[in-house]
């Protein structure tokens, strides 16, 4: 998919592959950030939002990469944002033969692209600190707070805390606030701190009243050192459990990684049926089960939870994270800088594993975590202020087409958006 959009000031282009939901997402601060007249070329059916941002849409998903150069090259871009970098329907190929002055690599890939052609990656302070810059081929662009845009609005869940519109209300309708309790949702009042059902050998005979500890990340990403520490923690509590996702596995490998799991958690001391496999469903019913039914998120650490650790902290779940160098292990962090809860950020992997123990064996101070957190949420300037990224995107685009009028293209300078300033910028 290729978004070309016009304004007084620049001409732009989006690369990336068919709009499913974390493209959409990413593709949204992007087509928001100051479009006026906008064109677009794609290679899959556009969705809703994106049909009324547009003028008109070309195809050229059927065009190989001379094609599909050409037809860019004749747009005459100042800046291209790609959105998939080396991922599954990606075409750096494309990128590499520098179709526009400027190249920005904005969400879509955790790492540098590694190449000459594409000189900028969307970023901030905690994924990418000054003083790993080096590990960049890339020109830092640091925006405040997050480099991550998350559009609550479009993430709504029954009881979000967010105002809704009265039936009937239309657009002048009076603003009500979703059904609460004593300005939380009731599910942190499911009785995370009373008595579980369990026995000696810690199996537990239904969910009520249980500790829930969640892990919905990509199995692939769940490494042995990681899988322990969480085994330790669940050996410590008996009245835990574990929630992992099923994944798009076929039923066989579905069953042979129930299995694996499982037979490892017994040799740790662990039963089995600790072990919950959730299948995949709608977004706003996920997000409504990790609200109601999860009190923290265990984040593993060589490649950490992105979309999911905000989907997380969207409904109300406190994030435990350990951030090592990469970019790719780095988002959650942060996600909780931005929430002004870095208390919840290990330094160590030993220091993880111990706060991860610390919150399982005292379950009312988790409940005042996730209390502190169901209120930062909602906070205007927080880690959900779509305005603000917005105008942080706009500011961050501006400012790279003026660089590219004016800079020498050989140059190492980074770019700071916002309050934040960089050292070496």
């Amino acid at each position: 998919m290729i978004v070309l959009w016009r304004s007084p000031w620049s001409r732009r282009c989006l690369l990336s592959t068919p709009f499913h939901p974390s493209v959409r997402a990413r593709l949204r601060p992007c087509v928001c950030a100051c479009a006026q007249r906008v064109h677009a070329y794609l290679c899959a059916p556009a969705c809703a939002y994106v049909c009324c941002q547009v003028d008109r849409f070309v195809r050229v998903g059927q065009l190989d990469d001379d094609q599909a150069a050409r037809m860019i090259q004749s747009l005459s871009l100042h800046l291209l944002v790609d959105l998939n970098g080396h991922t599954r329907g990606g075409r750096p190929r494309l990128l590499a033969l520098q179709l526009a002055p400027s190249i920005v690599q904005f969400q879509g890939f955790a790492d540098t692209m590694g190449m000459e052609s594409v000189k900028y990656m969307m970023a901030d302070r905690n994924v990418a600190p000054p003083e790993h810059q080096g590990l960049f081929q890339e020109r830092l662009v640091y925006v405040d707070k997050c480099y991550h845009f998350y559009s609550a609005r479009r993430n709504r869940f029954q009881n979000d805390g967010l105002p809704v519109r009265a039936e009937g209300g239309g657009g002048g309708g009076r603003a009500e606030e979703a059904e609460e309790s004593n300005g939380h949702p009731r599910a942190l009042d499911r009785g995370t701190d009373a008595a579980a059902s369990g026995d000696a050998d810690g199996r537990v005979n239904g969910w009520t009243g249980v500790l829930m500890l969640d892990a919905q990340v990509n199995t692939d990403r769940i490494e042995g050192h990681m899988w322990k520490i969480w085994l330790r923690v669940l050996s410590a509590n008996n009245r835990t459990a574990l929630r992992l996702r099923q994944g798009q596995n076929t039923r066989k490998e579905h069953d042979l990684l129930v299995n694996t799991l499982g037979t490892s958690a017994e040799r740790a001391g662990v039963s089995r049926e600790r072990l919950h496999f959730l299948r995949k469903v709608k977004k706003s019913e996920h997000l409504e089960r990790m609200s109601a039914r999860s009190d923290l998120l265990l984040d593993t650490d060589s490649y950490s939870a992105h979309s999911t650790a905000l989907e997380a902290l969207w409904a109300g779940v406190p994030v435990l994270t350990f951030p090592r160098q990469t970019f790719a292990s780095r988002p959650p962090s942060s996600f909780l800088s931005a929430l002004s809860m870095t208390q919840l950020v290990a330094r160590t992997q030993e220091e993880y594993e111990a706060m991860a123990l610390r919150l399982v064996s005292r379950p009312r101070v988790l409940k005042a975590w996730r209390r502190r957190l169901w209120q930062q949420r909602l906070e205007p300037t927080g880690l959900f202020d779509e305005t603000g990224m917005l105008r942080s995107m706009r500011t961050a685009l501006k400012m790279l087409w003026e660089l590219a009028l004016h800079l020498d293209a050989n140059s190492s300078m980074h770019v700071v958006v916002g309050g934040y300033r960089s050292p070496s910028a």
